[in-house]
């Protein structure tokens, strides 16, 4: 719904976060679905998989993203992604990074 404000300039609605079916914060994918994504060839899906993962700050994700950074069947990039990931959660050791 669009109104004409005082100064005629189109005053759109506010997100009010309600949680609705149109909400776009319920369209972020699980965690674990969001590591697979870190391994997509677009490089947009990739960055912002890992934006997501940080932010929600999710630590269920630590196995599988050690995993990837480990062995992700030649796809050097996931494997960046995911160490760059697991900095951002703060879970990268030194032990893991030794073994790479």
């Amino acid at each position: 719904m669009r109104v004409r404000s005082p100064r005629n300039r189109l005053a759109l609605p506010l997100y009010s976060g309600t949680g609705g079916p149109n909400d776009p914060l319920a369209q972020i994918p699980h965690a674990a679905q969001l590591v697979a994504i870190l391994a997509h060839p677009n490089g947009w899906r990739r960055d912002m998989a890992q934006q997501l993962l940080i932010l929600k700050q999710d630590k269920s994700v630590v196995p599988a993203l050690q995993q990837m950074a480990r062995s992700s069947g030649g796809n050097l990039l996931a494997r960046f992604h995911a160490m760059w990931t697991l900095e951002g959660l703060g879970a990268l050791d030194a032990d893991l990074l030794r073994a790479l």
